[in-house]
């Protein structure tokens, strides 16, 4: 059997390609985004495979039906994996929160054995010895703690109650849309920082970043200024933002999309060119970075077709090729699609 290490979890897309989505190995977790290959489409085949370096092995296959319930003509659907310490892979299909697929499939033979009976009573029996002799040696402890400092208690100091109390609330997140395609292997990038609250600048406590999906989006230039071709830069005339290895759109994504359609329409009705350019933050291998940054541009050109624009002239993938931070708090910056307007000589 191939090593454990080489073996994933992956399902093949409309062009014959598999994409992965998670480790084969016991207590792993993945999920990717799919959409019907055709516009109002009825129903689709799920295929998912083992692949490993030297073959590719087919574990199940499924069929969704009845996908035109959903009133769209390509819903986005999420279908995640996990594989449990028995070594069943649970396999769920769902739009929004609506479950419309599940699958289980057997995959211990691959995963190697876990772990036996033996093994757990003695690590149980180890851990209630020690917390037995932890409770013991405090009956004992205690009462000279006691007579040394008797009236002594312990506070959270006023600077750190402050800051907990300071923390910001994270709004629960309302998924809207997905990437149009699979997206690879989870981009091992991780969730930093982010930038000082306006309210505490100055202060000594910086407060942490907000969840991603729903942050606020930068100011980008306005579509409407650049509509003339003899005044177009490389500048994008709107940026939008993602979560760490994610393909979906924020809900602050969205918004900034819809405020910017209007500029975009002009300026392709006069004569500009779209490219629509996907990036990622310098964290990973540079295939799954451009195969995540790649997905991300689709996202928002699905999001653009479906509210009615042309397609994108070019839809690109740089990966972190260009990304403009390296600094660890500001690596979130990276994690972007740009909408760009160019003359039609441009490229």
């Amino acid at each position: 059997m191939d090593a454990m290490p080489l073996q994933k979890i992956a399902i093949e897309i409309d062009d014959g390609r598999l994409v992965t989505v998670a480790p084969l190995e016991r207590m792993s977790r993945g999920e990717t985004g799919i959409t019907p290959i055709e516009a109002h489409q009825e129903d689709a085949v799920v295929r998912v495979y083992r692949t490993t370096a030297q073959r590719h092995e087919l574990l199940t296959t499924f069929r969704l039906a009845h996908l035109t319930r959903f009133g769209r003509s390509r819903p986005v659907m999420r279908l995640s994996t996990v594989i449990g310490r028995r070594g069943n892979l649970v396999i769920t299909v769902s739009v929004g929160s609506v479950q419309i697929a599940r699958q289980t499939v057997d995959v211990s033979k691959y995963v190697g054995p876990g772990p036996s009976r033996a093994y757990i009573g003695v690590i149980a029996l180890a851990v209630a010895v020690f917390v037995i002799v932890g409770a013991v040696y405090s009956v004992f402890r205690s009462p000279r703690v006691a007579d040394r400092s008797p009236d002594r208690r312990t506070e959270v100091p006023r600077s750190e109650a402050a800051s907990v109390a300071a923390q910001p609330s994270v709004p629960p997140e309302r998924e809207r849309r997905e990437p149009p395609l699979a997206t690879a292997l989870s981009e091992p990038e991780q969730a930093t920082p982010g930038p000082v609250s306006p309210d505490t600048a100055g202060r000594d406590t910086v407060q942490p970043e907000p969840a991603i999906r729903d942050a606020v989006q930068p100011e980008p230039p306005h579509a409407t200024d650049s509509h003339r071709a003899d005044n177009v830069t490389h500048e994008p005339v709107s940026t939008v933002y993602f979560a760490p290895d994610s393909a979906r759109l924020t809900d602050a994504a969205v918004r900034e999309l819809e405020a910017e359609l209007s500029g975009i329409s002009a300026a392709v009705a006069a004569g500009l060119r779209v490219v629509v350019e996907g990036h990622c933050a310098p964290a990973g291998p540079r295939e799954f970075l451009l195969a995540l940054s790649r997905e991300r541009a689709e996202a928002v050109a699905v999001f653009l077709a479906d509210a009615g624009l042309p397609a994108p002239d070019l839809i690109v993938g740089y990966g972190a090729d260009r990304a403009i931070t390296s600094d660890s708090d500001r690596l979130h910056l990276n994690r972007r699609v740009e909408i760009v307007l160019e003359s039609p000589n441009t490229r």
